[in-house]
């Protein structure tokens, strides 16, 4: 399971939890209930100042950590990032892709 999927079902789990609906929960966030569902789905990824949010939303602390490699060994799901050009041509944060 990469980041994004686990952002995803935490997200769902915790809104589930609550017992509260999609709709809801974008009311809460200032979002809209279709924006909520591909959030859930994977589809996007919200920024962190829209993960801000749907935290307060959803009475949860955010903890975004940085941590180094245990054993200088970088996890298997660990994301691949390339630096950007200064020219903005190529690099950036690899694209997410959808598993079934």
């Amino acid at each position: 399971m990469d980041y994004g999927q686990q952002l995803s079902a935490a997200l769902r789990d915790r809104r589930r939890q609550l017992g509260i609906s999609q709709t809801e929960l974008a009311r809460r966030a200032g979002m809209t209930q279709p924006g909520i569902s591909r959030v859930e789905l994977g589809d996007t990824t919200p920024t962190l100042p829209m993960l801000a949010r749907l935290a307060e939303a959803l009475e949860a602390d955010l903890d975004i950590r940085l941590a180094p490699w245990t054993e200088g060994r970088r996890c298997a799901s660990c994301p691949t990032v390339t630096p950007m050009r200064r020219d903005g041509g190529g690099g950036g944060v690899a694209a997410k892709t959808r598993r079934a």
